[in-house]
């Protein structure tokens, strides 16, 4: 494995970013630079130019200099002085050494294998993420108070944070449900009189029994409740489809990354959410390669799953 990567106009891989951020990671820190800090660098840069430090805004580049170059994209480095980008490099270490920031009084933290955690709303949303940490602890406060909306991921896509499980004792993913009289968000706050006259669905279940509803079946979260709150609607039997003659449903185990689950049993049709690696899932229909979720969620490729 290198000891990081430069390619000319090259789109890092994942991995390649992954030997990137641990350079620069422990780089900053000898110069006496916080985590948070690092970490908010880490971000941005992994957006301007995949943490390579010799990638051209422009793919026009060096014959178009109008645009930015390197880690952070310095724009105007080239409409003010028109130096080439060994001396923008230059620069930038000047800059750093003359931050005189103080170092952090207590130990450096390891920086151990796979060790970063990223908030997004979605692994594949990268322009949602609003920060990456070495501390678990920190990324989950951070998920927190931005909202239920994010959850925390592993360097490889991982999901970490929230823990989902696609079942509980009484409710599970795909249900139709109603708010109790009485019903409160988890937060202890109040729900607006609007929620209690919709019909609703769990769209998620954390380990810790919290639910995650919806006014809709794919898009944004509406609340989280207590499972108490709820009430199951049940489906008139006309209404619902019936399973396929002589079908049996069997599990699943997630083998991609990120997989995603579509409306439909094909890649033309639209991608409704997507699942991750080693969650288990239940599989109630086939069709041409295709697997339906027991949750209603959609269609899964079971290429890239392992059957249980």
């Amino acid at each position: 494995m290198a000891d990081y990567y430069c390619q000319y106009k090259k789109r890092l891989t994942s991995e390649e970013m992954q030997v990137n951020a641990k350079w620069i990671y422990s780089y900053l820190r000898s110069k006496g630079w916080s985590v948070n800090a690092i970490c908010a660098c880490l971000g941005n840069w992994e957006s301007e130019c995949t943490l390579n430090p010799n990638r051209p805004q422009h793919s026009g580049f060096p014959t178009d200099t109008t645009g930015g170059f390197g880690l952070a994209q310095w724009t105007p480095w080239f409409k003010k002085y028109g130096k080439d980008m060994d001396d923008v490099r230059n620069d930038v270490v000047k800059l750093i050494e003359a931050t005189k920031i103080q170092p952090e009084k207590k130990e450096n933290p390891v920086f151990e294998e796979g060790a970063m955690y990223f908030v997004r709303k979605s692994w594949i949303d990268k322009k949602s993420q609003i920060g990456a940490f070495i501390n678990l602890d920190n990324a989950k406060q951070a998920r927190d108070k931005a909202g239920i909306e994010y959850e925390v991921y592993s360097a490889t896509g991982d999901l970490i944070y929230p823990t989902v499980i696609e079942d509980s004792e009484n409710f599970k993913v795909g249900d139709q449900v109603k708010l109790t009289q009485n019903a409160i968000w988890h937060t202890g706050e109040s729900i607006p009189t609007w929620v209690f006259t919709k019909p609703l669905y769990v769209r998620r279940i954390q380990n810790n029994g919290i639910i995650a509803v919806s006014t809709v079946k794919v898009g944004g979260i509406t609340g989280t409740i207590k499972p108490e709150y709820l009430d199951k609607i049940t489906i008139s039997s006309s209404t619902t489809t019936k399973p396929k003659a002589n079908f049996k449903n069997y599990l699943v185990l997630i083998t991609a990354s990120s997989l995603n689950v579509r409306n439909g049993a094909g890649t033309q049709y639209r991608v409704n959410t997507t699942v991750k690696k080693g969650q288990v899932y239940t599989i109630v229909d086939e069709k041409n390669g295709w697997g339906k979720l027991k949750s209603g969620a959609g269609w899964i490729s079971l290429q890239y799953t392992k059957k249980l």
